[in-house]
């Protein structure tokens, strides 16, 4: 599918990444700008939509919303949450750590954000005996070194 999106504006403070093109333009991570904001905006209408259409109340979905939002943040948080038998159940941040993780056994690798026994069910969780990974990231060596480099790079990197 393709759409036409108007995106004007001179987007003066981020020159000279904008002098040639506009600001919703602006390649992070090597798509633009624009592209990471409807992406955002169908994945949301997708999920809340069917919720809103099945008839649930504004309460149960504003608590949906907060829920969803506190186990974003604590899935990525440092903190080691076991769980005992309910982590087969539900995402803790030691499961979903592993999915940041550039160590062979997590290569493509749990890939559920909120229910852990997806992943074991279809057989894409991690099996080890650590409980954190070793290195983080993704793999391949193109993304660089030291904080301030990683902050500008989405802004300089070329394929």
């Amino acid at each position: 599918m393709k759409a036409v999106v108007m995106a004007g504006g001179e987007g003066t403070r981020l020159r000279p990444l904008t002098s040639n093109q506009p600001k919703p333009m602006v390649p992070i991570v090597g798509k633009p700008c624009m592209e990471h904001i409807v992406e955002l905006l169908i994945t949301r209408t997708l999920i809340l939509a069917p919720i809103y259409v099945l008839g649930f109340s504004k309460e149960v979905i504003d608590a949906y919303i907060v829920i969803v939002g506190f186990q974003a943040v604590f899935n990525h948080a440092n903190v080691s949450v076991r769980l005992g038998p309910l982590r087969y159940l539900i995402v803790t941040p030691n499961f979903h750590h592993w999915h940041h993780s550039q160590d062979d056994e997590a290569i493509d690798r749990n890939y559920a954000a909120h229910f852990a026994f997806i992943d074991h069910v279809f057989g894409t969780a991690v099996q080890s005996d650590r409980q954190w990974p070793e290195r983080y990231g993704v793999v391949g060596d193109y993304v660089p070194d030291g904080f301030f480099k990683q902050l500008a790079f989405p802004f300089v990197w070329k394929r």
